[in-house]
């Protein structure tokens, strides 16, 4: 036998016109954003038109992807947003963005089931980064088949030391 070759390829995801826009090639059923600029009158909530999006807590003006607010994250173990998703159901098919500026790769958006072992994922790095080096989390949830409960929490969770600021959420359903 002859030489073995062995060839390692690294992709810029930032640059590569492969990991830009959403990953899937037919139109979403609907989406959902939230800049997380509107807030309610008693200051409790985030608001998503007139209904509650999430709880206002973690909430900063000190760095901003768009507008003024931000969710600020800015120590290990620290949380925020807590965006229920309801009426799920076996199959059904979603994507949720949301870009973050700092912390690493310690800072994660996740989703998961009341009972964690029924459901629960996290996005895996970023997908690209814009001039201001605020970097665009993806996070591709397929409802099991065998999934019993009924809604999903989707939250934002820094596990590092580092401050974390995320901004612009962003949420479609696909099947």
């Amino acid at each position: 036998e002859g030489p073995r070759l062995q060839v390692i390829y690294e992709v810029d995801t930032a640059l590569s016109s492969l990991f830009h826009g959403s990953i899937h090639t037919e139109a979403a059923l609907w989406t959902s954003k939230n800049d997380l600029e509107a807030i309610s009158t008693d200051k409790q909530w985030i608001m998503n038109g007139a209904e509650p999006f999430c709880k206002n807590a973690g909430l900063s003006v000190e760095k901003a992807r768009s507008g003024r607010n931000s969710f600020l994250l800015p120590w290990a173990e620290s949380y925020a947003l807590n965006y229920e998703l309801k009426n799920l159901a076996p199959g059904q098919l979603y994507e949720a963005s949301m870009w973050r500026l700092g912390g690493d790769n310690d800072a994660y958006l996740v989703a998961a089931a009341k009972n964690a072992e029924a459901f629960y994922a996290q996005s895996k790095g970023f997908l690209e980064k814009d001039k201001q080096g605020w970097e665009k989390l993806v996070l591709t949830i397929k409802v099991p088949d065998n999934f019993k409960e009924d809604k999903l929490n989707i939250y934002l969770w820094n596990h590092g030391g580092k401050p974390a600021w995320f901004d612009d959420f962003e949420i479609s359903r696909y099947k």
